[in-house]
Protein backbone atom coordinates (compact mmCIF):
# COMPACT_ATOMS: atom_id res chain seq x y z
CA UNK A 1 0.00 0.00 0.00
CA UNK A 2 1.09 3.31 -1.02
CA UNK A 3 1.59 6.54 1.38
CA UNK A 4 0.41 9.46 -0.06
CA UNK A 5 1.11 12.91 1.60
CA UNK A 6 -1.36 15.48 0.98
CA UNK A 7 -0.48 19.52 1.51
CA UNK A 8 -2.88 22.39 1.55
CA UNK A 9 -2.99 23.03 -2.01
CA UNK A 10 -4.71 19.88 -2.67
CA UNK A 11 -6.53 19.67 0.67
CA UNK A 12 -8.31 22.95 0.75
CA UNK A 13 -9.94 23.74 -3.05
CA UNK A 14 -11.31 19.88 -2.08
CA UNK A 15 -12.92 21.24 1.08
CA UNK A 16 -14.23 24.29 -0.26
CA UNK A 17 -15.65 22.96 -3.01
CA UNK A 18 -17.28 20.36 -0.93
CA UNK A 19 -15.53 17.41 -2.82
CA UNK A 20 -13.30 15.93 0.12
CA UNK A 21 -15.39 12.71 -0.94
CA UNK A 22 -14.30 12.92 -4.12
CA UNK A 23 -10.55 12.65 -3.07
CA UNK A 24 -11.48 9.99 -0.42
CA UNK A 25 -13.02 7.75 -3.32
CA UNK A 26 -10.18 8.04 -5.58
CA UNK A 27 -7.35 7.26 -3.37
CA UNK A 28 -9.04 4.44 -1.35
CA UNK A 29 -6.66 1.71 -0.72
CA UNK A 30 -4.11 3.87 0.19
CA UNK A 31 -2.84 5.48 3.38
CA UNK A 32 -3.63 9.46 2.97
CA UNK A 33 -1.44 11.26 5.49
CA UNK A 34 -1.67 14.81 6.83
CA UNK A 35 1.06 16.51 8.94
CA UNK A 36 0.14 18.60 12.03
CA UNK A 37 1.71 21.72 9.95
CA UNK A 38 -0.64 21.28 7.07
CA UNK A 39 -3.34 21.35 9.64
CA UNK A 40 -2.11 24.53 11.11
CA UNK A 41 -2.35 26.02 7.47
CA UNK A 42 -6.12 24.60 7.18
CA UNK A 43 -6.89 26.11 10.75
CA UNK A 44 -5.23 29.65 9.78
CA UNK A 45 -7.69 29.46 6.96
CA UNK A 46 -10.65 28.62 8.82
CA UNK A 47 -9.81 31.75 10.78
CA UNK A 48 -9.24 33.93 8.03
CA UNK A 49 -12.97 33.79 6.50
CA UNK A 50 -13.10 30.04 4.72
CA UNK A 51 -15.13 27.59 6.73
CA UNK A 52 -15.58 25.16 4.73
CA UNK A 53 -12.15 24.14 5.89
CA UNK A 54 -13.18 22.56 8.51
CA UNK A 55 -13.79 19.63 6.65
CA UNK A 56 -10.67 18.78 6.25
CA UNK A 57 -10.34 18.45 10.35
CA UNK A 58 -13.31 16.19 10.35
CA UNK A 59 -12.13 13.98 7.40
CA UNK A 60 -11.22 10.77 9.35
CA UNK A 61 -9.59 8.73 6.24
CA UNK A 62 -6.61 11.44 6.74
CA UNK A 63 -4.36 10.35 9.23
CA UNK A 64 -2.22 12.55 10.99
CA UNK A 65 1.38 11.71 11.54
CA UNK A 66 4.50 13.48 13.05
CA UNK A 67 7.38 14.77 11.64
CA UNK A 68 10.05 14.39 14.48
CA UNK A 69 12.46 11.55 13.67
CA UNK A 70 15.83 12.76 13.46
CA UNK A 71 15.29 12.14 9.69
CA UNK A 72 12.39 13.77 9.36
CA UNK A 73 13.97 16.96 11.45
CA UNK A 74 16.86 16.60 9.05
CA UNK A 75 15.09 16.89 5.74
CA UNK A 76 12.52 19.30 7.37
CA UNK A 77 15.56 22.00 8.30
CA UNK A 78 16.91 21.23 4.32
CA UNK A 79 13.82 21.88 2.77
CA UNK A 80 12.44 25.02 4.98
CA UNK A 81 15.64 26.25 3.59
CA UNK A 82 14.67 25.62 0.18
CA UNK A 83 11.17 27.14 0.44
CA UNK A 84 12.33 30.36 2.40
CA UNK A 85 12.57 31.45 5.63
CA UNK A 86 8.98 33.35 5.35
CA UNK A 87 7.00 31.47 7.96
CA UNK A 88 4.80 29.84 4.27
CA UNK A 89 5.30 26.54 2.66
CA UNK A 90 6.01 24.64 6.05
CA UNK A 91 2.61 22.46 5.07
CA UNK A 92 4.67 21.31 1.78
CA UNK A 93 8.12 21.10 3.73
CA UNK A 94 6.95 18.78 6.65
CA UNK A 95 4.85 16.91 3.82
CA UNK A 96 7.95 16.31 1.64
CA UNK A 97 10.35 15.61 4.57
CA UNK A 98 7.67 13.17 5.68
CA UNK A 99 7.80 11.10 2.51
CA UNK A 100 11.29 11.52 2.08
CA UNK A 101 11.84 9.49 5.40
CA UNK A 102 9.24 7.15 5.10
CA UNK A 103 9.17 6.24 1.47
CA UNK A 104 5.96 8.30 0.50
CA UNK A 105 4.42 10.21 -2.06
CA UNK A 106 3.51 14.19 -1.89
CA UNK A 107 0.46 14.97 -3.74
CA UNK A 108 0.19 18.70 -4.22
CA UNK A 109 -0.67 21.00 -6.73
CA UNK A 110 2.02 23.68 -5.48
CA UNK A 111 4.65 24.27 -8.55
CA UNK A 112 7.79 24.42 -6.03
CA UNK A 113 6.52 21.65 -3.95
CA UNK A 114 6.37 19.70 -7.03
CA UNK A 115 9.81 20.86 -8.71
CA UNK A 116 11.23 20.39 -5.17
CA UNK A 117 9.94 16.65 -4.42
CA UNK A 118 11.53 15.93 -8.23
CA UNK A 119 14.81 17.41 -7.36
CA UNK A 120 15.33 15.05 -4.56
CA UNK A 121 13.51 12.16 -6.86
CA UNK A 122 10.45 12.20 -4.45
CA UNK A 123 7.22 10.44 -5.84
CA UNK A 124 4.80 13.52 -6.36
CA UNK A 125 1.37 13.42 -7.42
CA UNK A 126 -1.19 16.46 -9.09
CA UNK A 127 -4.59 16.01 -8.19
CA UNK A 128 -4.96 16.14 -12.40
CA UNK A 129 -2.58 12.78 -12.24
CA UNK A 130 -4.87 11.57 -9.20
CA UNK A 131 -8.30 12.06 -11.69
CA UNK A 132 -6.53 10.72 -14.22
CA UNK A 133 -5.96 7.62 -12.25
CA UNK A 134 -9.89 7.36 -11.32
CA UNK A 135 -11.01 8.20 -14.42
CA UNK A 136 -8.49 5.10 -15.98
CA UNK A 137 -9.94 3.06 -13.44
CA UNK A 138 -13.77 3.53 -14.07
CA UNK A 139 -13.88 5.01 -9.97
CA UNK A 140 -15.04 8.56 -11.60
CA UNK A 141 -17.13 8.89 -15.46
CA UNK A 142 -15.95 11.11 -17.43
CA UNK A 143 -18.68 13.55 -16.97
CA UNK A 144 -17.97 13.85 -12.96
CA UNK A 145 -14.38 14.24 -13.46
CA UNK A 146 -14.85 17.35 -15.94
CA UNK A 147 -17.52 18.70 -13.03
CA UNK A 148 -14.75 18.43 -10.69
CA UNK A 149 -12.56 19.89 -12.39
CA UNK A 150 -14.45 22.95 -12.72
CA UNK A 151 -15.66 23.14 -8.93
CA UNK A 152 -12.31 22.93 -8.18
CA UNK A 153 -11.60 25.60 -10.29
CA UNK A 154 -13.88 28.06 -9.32
CA UNK A 155 -12.55 27.24 -5.59
CA UNK A 156 -8.56 27.99 -6.77
CA UNK A 157 -7.34 24.90 -7.22
CA UNK A 158 -4.09 25.37 -9.28
CA UNK A 159 -4.59 23.15 -12.24
CA UNK A 160 -2.61 23.93 -15.66
CA UNK A 161 -6.10 23.60 -17.52
CA UNK A 162 -9.07 26.14 -17.79
CA UNK A 163 -12.10 23.85 -17.42
CA UNK A 164 -13.19 20.09 -16.89
CA UNK A 165 -13.53 20.02 -21.01
CA UNK A 166 -9.85 20.54 -21.31
CA UNK A 167 -8.87 18.14 -18.94
CA UNK A 168 -10.26 15.56 -20.71
CA UNK A 169 -8.78 16.59 -23.97
CA UNK A 170 -5.76 16.59 -22.27
CA UNK A 171 -7.12 13.12 -20.77
CA UNK A 172 -7.13 11.93 -24.26
CA UNK A 173 -4.11 13.56 -25.30
CA UNK A 174 -5.75 15.92 -27.54
CA UNK A 175 -3.27 18.37 -26.34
Amino acid sequence: MRSLGFDTSVLSPFARADLLPVLEQVTAGERRIVTRAVLVEIQHGIATGYPELERVLRAGWLEQVRVDSPRELESFAELALRFGRTGRDVGEATTIAWALANGGTVVTDDRVAYNVCREHRIPVLRSMRLLAGALHKGILASERVAAVVDALLDRGARLPVGSGDAFLSWYRGDL
